[in-house]
C-alpha cells in the first residue's frame, strides 16, 4: 500500500471515528438531558404534593362497643369508645356544640334490603370540671400525632341490629384550610366520623 493510499485509508478511519463519537456524544447528552427533565418534573411533583398536605389535617376514628352487665329487662347499656387519632401535620379541633357526637339508631332490614332506622339515641361524653363537677364535653383538641379515647354511654331498648355514628365538626380554620389545600369551594356541612353496625344480645 502507498502512502497516498494509506493516507486516503487513515483519513477515512478517522472520519469514522469521529462520527461514531459524536453520536455516541449526542446520545449520551440526550440520555443525561432526559434524566434531568425526569428528576426536575419528580422533585416539582414532590414539592407540590409537600405544599398541599402540609398543615392539612387528617383524622382516623374507630369505635369499640361493649356491653356492660346483664340486661336490665328490656334494656341493654353500651359502652362506646371512640379513638380518634391525629395522623396529621397540625394540631386538630373537635367541636361537640352543635349536636350530639354520637348516635345509636336501631336497625331493621325489611324485604328486598330496605333499611329503616329508628330515632336515634342521644349519647354525650363528659369530663369533670376545674370544679369536680362533670360537664360535657364541648370541644376536643388533638395534637398532631396524639390519640385520645372518648368514653361515652348509651341505654337501647332491646337486642337487634344497631348503627353507631359518631360525628364532630371542624373548627372554622381546619375547614377554610382543607378547604382551600384541595382547591375546591366549601361545603355547607363537613364532619369528622365513622359508623359502625353492631349487634346486642
Amino acid at each position: 500500500m502507498d502512502h497516498e493510499k494509506f493516507k486516503n485509508v487513515a483519513a477515512g478511519l478517522q472520519s469514522l471515528v469521529i462520527a461514531i463519537g459524536l453520536i455516541a456524544g449526542g446520545i449520551w447528552t440526550a440520555w443525561i438531558f432526559h434524566q434531568r427533565r425526569e428528576a426536575q418534573s419528580a422533585q416539582l411533583q414532590i414539592q407540590e404534593l409537600e405544599a398541599r398536605t402540609r398543615g392539612r389535617s387528617s383524622l382516623h376514628i374507630e369505635l369499640e362497643v361493649r356491653q356492660l352487665g346483664p340486661p336490665t329487662g328490656s334494656t341493654r347499656t353500651l359502652e362506646i369508645l371512640a379513638r380518634v387519632s391525629n395522623t396529621g401535620s397540625r394540631d386538630t379541633g373537635l367541636i361537640f356544640r352543635e349536636r350530639a357526637p354520637l348516635t345509636v339508631s336501631r336497625v331493621e332490614v325489611r324485604d328486598n334490603n330496605v333499611v329503616t332506622f329508628s330515632e336515634p339515641i342521644e349519647a354525650y361524653a363528659y369530663h369533670f370540671s376545674a370544679d369536680g363537677r362533670p360537664s360535657r364535653r364541648a370541644a376536643q383538641v388533638l395534637f398532631a400525632g396524639d390519640t385520645d379515647t372518648i368514653a361515652f354511654l348509651a341505654k337501647l331498648p332491646g337486642r337487634g341490629i344497631y348503627l353507631v355514628s359518631f360525628l364532630a365538626e371542624p373548627t372554622e380554620q381546619d375547614l377554610k384550610d382543607t378547604w382551600s389545600a384541595l382547591g375546591v369551594r366549601p361545603r355547607s356541612r363537613t364532619s369528622w366520623g365513622t359508623t359502625r353496625y353492631i349487634f346486642v344480645e
